[in-house]
């Protein structure tokens, strides 16, 4: 079965405060940012910062997404299932990227 091309996203001003918010979080990874707490530990700083983008990325695909996520993040506990939830991880980004990655 032929796949329909996936539409090309737009720009909007909401997708673009999520996108500066995610480089924000991103520059935020190095322990010498500015913009961290100093009352915290480079290791508090960066648990905070990913915690952060967990959100951020889960709630830009919508629940059923999240669960799928979380799904496969719990099988990695058992390296048996890793070769499964490497799959699983490439379906859904076929799924919202397609194979040129376009969103």
């Amino acid at each position: 079965m032929k796949r329909l091309p996936k539409k090309k996203s737009i720009l909007t001003t909401a997708r673009k405060q999520k996108l500066d918010r995610e480089i924000e979080l991103l520059k935020r990874l190095d322990p010498g940012h500015p913009g961290n707490n100093r009352d915290y530990s480079d290791l508090q700083n960066q648990e905070l910062v990913i915690s952060e983008l967990w959100s951020l990325w889960y709630g830009e695909r919508g629940p059923m997404n999240e669960r799928t996520l979380r799904a496969i993040e719990e099988s990695l506990g058992d390296p048996d299932l890793w070769t499964q939830a490497e799959k699983q991880y490439l379906a859904l980004i076929d799924e919202h990227c397609g194979a040129g990655g376009n969103e």
